[in-house]
């Protein structure tokens, strides 16, 4: 029988997981399909954030934690680098839910960092 160790950062795996989704239906949900840009990149980069959280969940890699990182950035940079930040919805949430997923990233870094014991003793000398 397969057992499950939860670590210590897995639930900020989750909540990304669940940022991923949100940004994948939030060109439906708040009504800005009507700009492809905004769309696909919602469509594209929400897919591609839940799937690394899933992965991250199911066997944690430290790579997972920088790529979702790097979108992040990405997320939150799009609304001018592809020109859709007049669409105020898409650009609130590209912002917003980018920042999130880099915020959560970064401390999903710090966990493994910690679950490593890197934190919990004194530096060699």
């Amino acid at each position: 029988m397969y057992h499950y160790h939860w670590r210590n950062g897995a639930a900020l795996d989750v909540a990304t997981l669940g940022i991923g989704v949100m940004l994948f239906i939030s060109p439906w949900a708040l009504r800005y399909t009507a700009n492809t840009a905004a769309s696909w990149n919602a469509w594209g980069l929400g897919l591609t954030i839940t799937l690394l959280a899933l992965a991250a969940i199911i066997a944690f890699e430290r790579w997972e934690e920088w790529i979702n990182l790097s979108l992040g950035i990405w997320v939150v940079l799009a609304p001018w680098v592809l020109g859709f930040s007049a669409v105020t919805a898409a650009m609130w949430t590209h912002l917003v839910l980018g920042a999130l997923v880099v915020a959560l990233a970064d401390d999903a870094q710090r966990w493994s960092d910690d679950s490593e014991g890197r934190f919990d003793r004194p530096p060699q000398v």
